[in-house]
């Protein structure tokens, strides 16, 4: 294993940790949504748990992710609504988050999402939206993207 992606696995690790410890839902998914505006702080930790599907979904579409997606978690390329942040999708997701694009790990590339509040266009292009992606991938939640 190199010495640069031994980190990239810590950290998908701890985002695994994140994310199962930040959900109380049925079977590890998400709690109940809310309508109130969330604070900073709730927006950079829902950012943290749905990153990983929007890139996922982004990496998927435009077929920088060649791993088929697992039934369970979708088809046809498409994850299914609601699943982005469950253990069983942040496992598949640690399998393919290694792939390259422009010189950054996926992985990396999921994190800037979560710093800069949007999708970078190396991995989604430029006409995607994070805010109509996590509307269609986690429903009835109030956005935390920038639009």
């Amino acid at each position: 294993m190199s010495a640069k992606r031994v980190p990239a696995l810590a950290a998908v690790a701890a985002l695994a940790c994140a994310v199962t410890a930040c959900t109380s839902g049925p079977a590890g998914g998400s709690p109940a949504p809310s309508s109130a505006t969330p604070t900073a702080s709730q927006a950079a930790l829902r950012r943290q748990a749905e990153a990983p599907a929007l890139i996922s979904q982004c990496a998927l579409d435009r077929g920088i992710i060649k791993a088929a997606l697992p039934s369970s978690l979708g088809h046809d390329g498409e994850i299914k609504p609601g699943i982005g942040d469950t253990p069983t999708f942040v496992g598949w997701y640690t399998n393919v988050s290694s792939v390259m694009v422009d010189n950054q790990l996926l992985f990396a590339w999921t994190e800037w999402a979560v710093a800069n509040a949007r999708l970078p266009s190396a991995v989604c292009g430029t006409s995607a939206s994070a805010t109509q992606l996590a509307s269609h991938l986690f429903p009835g939640w109030p956005t935390v993207w920038a639009a």
